[in-house]
């Protein structure tokens, strides 16, 4: 039985996700492995979240909460790596002064002249309020220097 977990919410339209699973056979070298595949799937819009796998439809289970809930760290992204992002990658603009947070085309930002570091962040996942605190507090330190 797998561990209780705070339900997964789709991201897309805020409806809740169902685990899914399917046993799979990968090839390592010459042995054929049977492993099962887990994900979340949106029960409203159908949309998927990273699979994990395991040895049992629970460890699937448990890679792919894992895979969802797991973020990387979220530090404010500089103008070189917003310039490096795919075309089309969407980041995320907080400005410390007007308290505003939206989205934002990481294109548009890269070729814009306007942009200034005191007053505006970038991060490449929503930026929780302690990462706003932190960005505003990085900002009023810059702005007394």
């Amino acid at each position: 039985m797998t561990k209780e977990h705070k339900p997964i919410t789709c991201s897309w339209c805020k409806h809740t996700m169902i685990a899914r699973s399917i046993w799979r056979t990968d090839e390592c070298r010459d042995n054929e492995i049977m492993c099962c595949a887990a994900w979340f799937q949106c029960s409203q819009c159908e949309s998927q979240t990273p699979t994990g796998t395991g040895k049992t439809k629970d460890e699937a289970i448990e890679a792919a909460y894992a895979a969802v809930t797991q973020r990387p760290e979220n530090l404010p992204l500089t103008l070189p790596q917003i310039k490096q992002l795919p075309t089309g990658s969407a980041i995320w603009m907080y400005s410390s002064a007007e308290d505003y947070l939206c989205t934002t085309e990481a294109a548009t930002v890269g070729r814009n002249s306007f942009i200034d570091p005191a007053k505006l962040s970038f991060y490449r996942y929503k930026p929780t309020r302690a990462d706003r605190a932190a960005a505003k507090a990085a900002q009023k330190g810059a702005s007394n220097v």
